[in-house]
C-alpha cells in the first residue's frame, strides 16, 4: 500500500540559502479579471497597467479604466483570511471601480528604473537598453540591442526575440513580452550584450517552446503590457481577457512531480482525487494524520501546507520524500488550477515553492496498487458469499475465481450521489453518506475482456477511496498475472495485475 499512502515532496534548501527567483515554466500565482485560471471570455480586455499603492489600474479596450485592489496579493501566502471566498482564493474578478476614460496606448513599450531605460521596438524586432541614460554616451545610442542575432527560421532559444511588444524593469530584472512566441523572457540583471540569453521564460514550459495554448495558469497568449512592483510581475493578456500575476519563489517545484496517487503518473486530476508530490528533503520530519474514519484531515502537517489556488488542502502525511493530499470536490467547474507548497520554518520564517499548473477533469480513474515495478499488483479484495462484505485480499495463494465477485479499490472516480440525493463528499472529511454512487459510468476489463459491474461507490467513512465491485466472468481463464483496467469517461486507469485461479467446482 506504499503507493496508495504515498505523498508529495519538494526540494527545500536551508533557509539561509533561500533566494526568491522566477522559475522557467512556472504558473501564475493569481489571475485578475476572471473567476478561474481556465476562463478566457468576457468584455475585459487589458491594454495598459499602472500601480499606485494597493491599487492596480488597468486600461481597457472599451475606453475604461478599472481599478483592482491587489493588497491581498502581497500577503497572499501568509494571511488566509485575506483570501476571497469561493473555489479560487487567488482570482480577483471584480474591480473596485470603473471609470470611462480614453488612455493613450503604447506606454507598455517603454520602461524606466532609476537611470536605466528599456524600449521595445517590434517593427525592428529589437529591445533597446540604456544602462545609464544620464551618461555622456547615452546620446549616441543604446548600450545593448537585444534580438539583433535573431534570424528568420532559426529555432526558438533563450535569446530569440521576434515581436517584442512590452518591456518592464525593476531594481534587478528586465522583462520582455514577445507576442509571436507567446512568452515573457526574464533577465535577472540588465544584459550586457545583444545575444545574452534570458535566464527565465514565463508563459511556456521551456525556452524552446512557443505554444499559444490557452487558457492555463502557466500560459500567456499575448503579453501586451508588463508591470513589476519589485516582486510580482503583472502580465496583461488581452486575448485571454485577464491579467496574470507571477511571483518569485524560494525553492523549485516541478509540474511533473504532481502525481495521481493511485496511478503514480503525472496528468490530469479529478475533484476529490488523492495526490502525491514527489521530491527530496520535502519536510524536516515525517508526520501522518489520523485516519480513523471519524476525524477530518488537517491542513498542516510537519509545518507543511499544500495550496491549491491559494487554499490549503487536507493532508494525509508528509515526509522528506513525499506529501500526500486530497483535491477539493468543489472546484467551481474550472479545468485548471495552481498548486504550491508552503513550509513554515519557525521563527516567523516561511518558504514557498513556485506555483505549478494542475489540469482538472471530471474523472481521473486509478486503481490502488502495491509498490513494485509496473504493472503493479492491484489492491483487490474478495467479497464474502455469506455477508456480501469485503473480506481477505486477492493474492497468489488466494486468487480471484471465475463467477465470484471482487472489490477493486480506486481513486479519482469523481462526483457521487447518495441515496438521499443531498449528502456530498467534502475533501479531507470521512464521507457521511451511506454509499455515494459514482455519477460517471465505470467499465472494467480483464485482459481486454469486459467484466460485469456490480457497483461503483464512495463508501461511508472513506476519504477519496472508492470501491468498485465486479462479477468475474465464468469463462475467465486462469492467469497469475491477469491485467485489470478501469475505463471511465475519456479516462483510462493504470493497469494492475490480478491473480486468477481455476473455478471452484
Amino acid at each position: 500500500m506504499y503507493r496508495f499512502a504515498a505523498l508529495c515532496s519538494l526540494l527545500i534548501v536551508p533557509a539561509l540559502l533561500f533566494s526568491s527567483e522566477f522559475r522557467s515554466g512556472q504558473a501564475a500565482t493569481a489571475v485578475i479579471g476572471q473567476s478561474s485560471f481556465s476562463v478566457s471570455g468576457g468584455q475585459f480586455t487589458p491594454t495598459a497597467l499602472s500601480l499606485a499603492g494597493p491599487k492596480l489600474f488597468v486600461t481597457d479596450k472599451g475606453q475604461r479604466v478599472l481599478s483592482f485592489d491587489v493588497s491581498n496579493l502581497a500577503r497572499l501566502w501568509s494571511d488566509r483570511a485575506a483570501l476571497s471566498s469561493g473555489a479560487c482564493g487567488v482570482c480577483v474578478q471584480n474591480p473596485t471601480s470603473v471609470a470611462t476614460q480614453s488612455v493613450i496606448s503604447g506606454v507598455s513599450r517603454v520602461s524606466t528604473y532609476a537611470n536605466s531605460v528599456a524600449i521595445a521596438d517590434p517593427a525592428s524586432h529589437h529591445v533597446l537598453i540604456w544602462r545609464d541614460s544620464k551618461s555622456w554616451a547615452a546620446a549616441s545610442g543604446p548600450d545593448v540591442v537585444l534580438g539583433s542575432g535573431t534570424q528568420p527560421g532559426t529555432p526558438v532559444a533563450a535569446n530569440t526575440i521576434i515581436d517584442p511588444i512590452a518591456v518592464a524593469l525593476d531594481a534587478h530584472r528586465l522583462f520582455v513580452g514577445d507576442a509571436a512566441l507567446h512568452r515573457v523572457l526574464v533577465w535577472n540583471s540588465l544584459p550586457t550584450s545583444g545575444t545574452q540569453p534570458a535566464d527565465v521564460v514565463l508563459g511556456q514550459p521551456d525556452m524552446n517552446s512557443s505554444s499559444d495554448l490557452l487558457p492555463a495558469p502557466g500560459r500567456i497568449t499575448r503579453p501586451s503590457t508588463l508591470m513589476s512592483d519589485g516582486r510580482n510581475l503583472f502580465v496583461a493578456d488581452p486575448v485571454a481577457h485577464r491579467v496574470l500575476v507571477f511571483t518569485p519563489s524560494d525553492f523549485p517545484l516541478s509540474e511533473k512531480s504532481v502525481l495521481n496517487s493511485a496511478t503514480g503518473l503525472h496528468g490530469f486530476l479529478a475533484p476529490g482525487a488523492l495526490v502525491t508530490i514527489e521530491g527530496e528533503n520535502l519536510a524536516s520530519r515525517s508526520e501522518t494524520a489520523v485516519d480513523d474514519g471519524e476525524r477530518s484531515l488537517p491542513e498542516s502537517l510537519g509545518g507543511i501546507e499544500v495550496l491549491l489556488n491559494g487554499r490549503p488542502l487536507p493532508l494525509l502525511a508528509v515526509s522528506p520524500g513525499e506529501i500526500r493530499c486530497q483535491l477539493p470536490y468543489n472546484l467551481g467547474g474550472a479545468d485548471s488550477a495552481t498548486l504550491a507548497i508552503h513550509d513554515e520554518l519557525g521563527g516567523n520564517r516561511a518558504a514557498f515553492s513556485n506555483t505549478v499548473s494542475v489540469e482538472i477533469r471530471s474523472v481521473s480513474p486509478g486503481i490502488l496498487a502495491f509498490a513494485g515495478p509496473e504493472p503493479r499488483a492491484g489492491i483487490v479484495v474478495h467479497v464474502s458469499s455469506e455477508t456480501g462484505e469485503t473480506s481477505s485480499p486477492v493474492t497468489g495463494t488466494e486468487p480471484a475465481r471465475p463467477r465470484q465477485p471482487v472489490v477493486i479499490w480506486a481513486s479519482g472516480l469523481g462526483e457521487v450521489v447518495d441515496a438521499d440525493g443531498l449528502t456530498q463528499p467534502v475533501a479531507g472529511q470521512p464521507y457521511r453518506g451511506e454509499s455515494g454512487n459514482v455519477l460517471t459510468a465505470v467499465q472494467v476489463e480483464i485482459d481486454g475482456q469486459p467484466v460485469q459491474l456490480v457497483s461503483a461507490n464512495l463508501p461511508r467513512h472513506a476519504i477519496g477511496i472508492y470501491q468498485v465491485e465486479v462479477l468475474l466472468p465464468s469463462d475467465l481463464p486462469p492467469n497469475s498475472l491477469a491485467h485489470l483496467t478501469l475505463l471511465q469517461g475519456d479516462g483510462r486507469s493504470n493497469t494492475v495485475t490480478l491473480p486468477v485461479g481455476n473455478p471452484i467446482q
